[in-house]
């Protein structure tokens, strides 16, 4: 039976003003697609070619897909050199209306904030039941030349009691803008928990996913977390931070299945911070979990995992966490996606001097099939008559 969910693994460098990268798979219809930014914040990973401090508004960098066959990358206008991320591209191959179906019901760009929050109109979106949406945020542009206060430009996303889209930041003494997508699992098969964790302190913290989608309602049990995903853990900023462990966390399965742990380091400045999950859930996935503490080198890192069946039919879980109290916001700052059915490979610009540690989950998709679906989306490849 064909797969109803197929992923491209996608790494992006985006320039100076901004970039566009082509898709090898037409996705065929933007409803049907998501995209993942699999960095730490939502944002880069930092510069290419260089290990050199990076300014707040050069590193910050915004996705999103703008066409069937595109992602465009977005920068601080006048910035420079080539910013790297690392993520994925989901579509929905199954029919219409099926059990395994997601829709995309919303994409944008807030605009320039001068606020600590913002609220988006979902009225005219579609949605059927904002319980089973996740808000994936895939970055934010700041414009701050500067080496501190990152908190300005990390946020986070829900649907609030009126049904809207709410965004919120740590602090509004900057302008931010943020990517966001909004993505319904409509599908029978599909159940989707809320989870935010406020009062936050420096090391473990546990908190309990709910049904609701403003964090309300009965207790949400994913019933195993080997079924489960962590599909966005974004964190909104502290009211004062300054330094990596700040607003770098590691998103992880909780002891009992209706909990899930944000992990932030020793040290970590959290007055006013939460973090928010959303948890996806579906007894034909399978998930493989791992996590370690030690360096998080330059450049390429190599993870080991097992359990996954074809690479279009993968995706990962990826968090890390530095402990370095440093104006050097992006050390350990880890961008990933799968390299190959026993790899994840992490990139990032500057070693991890203080305490690292980094969290994954290798998901396989391949058991999400359909009776019946439409033709497969075909490569640019395969479209040219290239085998």
């Amino acid at each position: 039976m064909p797969a109803s969910i197929k992923v491209e693994h996608v790494e992006f460098d985006i320039g100076a003003d901004g970039s566009t990268k082509a898709l090898t798979t037409d996705v065929g219809d933007l409803s049907k697609a998501f995209l993942r930014n699999n960095t730490v914040r939502g944002m880069s990973a930092g510069p290419v070619g260089t290990n050199a401090n990076s300014n707040i508004d050069e590193f910050c960098v915004g996705l999103q897909l703008t066409a069937t066959d595109t992602m465009t990358g977005y920068r601080q206008s006048g910035n420079s050199g080539l910013m790297r991320v690392r993520g994925e591209v989901w579509r929905y191959e199954g029919p219409p209306g099926g059990p395994n179906e997601f829709i995309t019901r919303a994409r944008g760009r807030t605009g320039a904030l001068s606020t600590l929050s913002t609220v988006i109109d979902l009225s005219a979106a579609g949605i059927v039941n904002p319980d089973k949406c996740v808000i994936l945020i895939n970055g934010a542009l700041l414009n701050m030349t500067q080496t501190v206060q990152l908190h300005r430009g990390v946020g986070a996303g829900w649907i609030n009691a009126a049904g809207d889209l709410e965004i919120e930041r740590g602090n509004a003494n900057a302008n931010a803008e943020f990517f966001y997508e909004v993505v319904e699992f409509t599908g029978t098969n599909w159940e989707v928990g809320h989870g935010q964790g406020t009062n936050l302190i420096d090391g473990v913290n546990t908190f309990t996913l709910k049904q609701g989608h403003n964090f309300d309602g009965a207790d949400f049990d994913v019933g195993d977390w080997a079924n489960a995903i962590i599909l966005s853990a974004r964190q909104r900023g502290a009211n004062t931070d300054y330094a990596c462990e700040d607003t770098m966390f590691l998103a992880k399965a909780g002891a009992t299945t209706t909990q899930v742990i944000a992990e932030f380091a020793s040290g970590a400045g959290l007055t006013g911070s939460r973090v928010i999950v959303h948890a996806v859930k579906h007894a034909d996935l399978s998930v493989q979990r791992g996590s370690g503490t030690g360096t998080i080198a330059e450049g390429e890192t190599i993870y080991p995992v097992s359990g996954l069946t074809a690479l279009d039919e993968s995706a990962i879980e990826w968090s890390t966490f530095s402990g370095s109290h440093s104006s050097n916001l992006n050390q350990g700052a880890a961008t990933a996606n799968l390299k190959s059915l026993t790899e994840i490979q992490s990139w990032v610009h500057k070693v991890a001097f203080v305490g690292p540690a980094w969290a994954w989950g290798a998901i396989d998709l391949s058991g999400i099939t359909d009776d019946a679906g439409p033709e497969p989306r075909r490569s640019r490849l395969s479209l040219l008559g290239v085998a």
